[in-house]
Parts: C-alpha cells; sequence; structure tokens
C-alpha cells in the first residue's frame, strides 16, 4: 500500500476470500467509476500466475479470450487515458 493509496482512500485489507476481494474491488469501482467491465481474479490468483500480471498490469481481451492491450507494471505504469483511448479506438 502507498501512501496515495491511503490518502486517496483507496486502501483496503488483504482479502482472504473471493467474496472480499470481490467487496475491495466493488468500492474501488465505485470510486474510480470506470467505463469498462473488470474482472477480479480469485484469492489463488491463477489468472495472475497465468499472465504474469505481476506486479499489478492492466489487460484486455477481446471477444475470443485473446489480450489485446498489456499496460504497463502498476500502480505507477498504469495509464488510465492510453486504456480509454484504447478501447474508444475499438469500439
Amino acid at each position: 500500500m502507498t501512501q496515495d493509496n491511503v490518502r486517496d482512500g483507496i486502501s483496503f485489507a488483504q482479502p482472504a476470500t473471493d467474496a472480499d476481494r470481490c467487496s475491495a474491488a466493488s468500492a474501488f469501482l465505485e470510486a474510480a467509476d470506470l467505463p469498462f467491465p473488470v474482472v477480479v481474479d480469485r484469492v489463488d490468483d491463477a489468472v495472475a500466475r497465468a499472465f504474469g500480471a505481476w506486479p499489478d498490469r492492466i489487460y484486455v481481451l477481446d471477444e475470443d479470450g485473446v489480450v489485446v492491450y498489456r499496460g504497463g507494471v502498476g500502480p505507477f505504469g498504469f495509464r488510465p487515458d492510453e486504456v480509454r483511448a484504447f478501447l474508444a479506438a475499438r469500439l
């Protein structure tokens, strides 16, 4: 957790269950107001391991499940405007 997270009120306890993780994600999504759907990995992080998403990354998959966008290493490599532009160009 960074001081920026604390300052911005987006710090959460480490989730212990899938339900905890979904609850934290829902709270984040309400605050972030993202214009696209978000998928939450289970607490076993199987998807993160499969995609090599450590540290955090933002991925966009097409309708066939193919990765069409792979963002920078997060949280400092996240480029929300870049993701928005990428998604807008695909619509």
